[in-house]
């Protein structure tokens, strides 16, 4: 993306109202946190209507999410159902079982270890502690990482 584009950004509310001039990579960080999964579609210049419209008549499975990200490995497996169960699922903290049962439903082999691949997320900076015991989130970097199919 081009630096030296620029968006203005404005959200306004109840005791709110701020407006912003961003670069390019920002606006779509913002879009990106706001709109989600959509904001792709959005900035690929679909009509983010026709977005929402297709993704609420067909819910996504977690074979389909997986088999259009394309992980390798299994930490970025990990981080791949994680993205998809905060995205698709509402999920904001997962457990290794909530891992586990993600492995079974995508019809993915299991991991000979999976706390220490849950560790090697943690690791890379994909996953983080959510705050409760035994609980993950996917970090921005994780899910950047899992946006652009594991390509930096």
């Amino acid at each position: 993306m081009s630096e030296d584009r620029e968006f203005e950004v404005s959200l306004s509310g109840p005791g709110i109202s701020v407006e912003r001039s961003l670069s390019e990579e920002d606006a779509f960080r913002v879009l990106a946190a706001i709109m989600g999964k959509q904001a792709g579609s959005i900035a690929a210049g679909q009509d983010p209507q026709t977005s929402v419209e297709q993704q609420s008549r067909r819910p996504i499975s977690l074979r389909e999410f997986m088999s259009g990200i394309g992980p390798s490995t299994h930490v970025e497996r990990i981080a791949t159902i994680g993205t998809y169960l905060h995205d698709y699922k509402g999920v904001s903290a997962f457990t290794k079982s909530d891992i586990e049962e993600g492995y079974r439903s995508a019809r993915e082999q299991m991991p000979g270890n999976l706390s220490r691949d849950i560790s090697k997320a943690v690791a890379a900076g994909w996953l983080d502690d959510a705050g409760e015991k035994s609980k993950f989130h996917v970090t921005n970097s994780g899910a950047t990482a899992v946006e652009t199919n594991f390509k930096s």
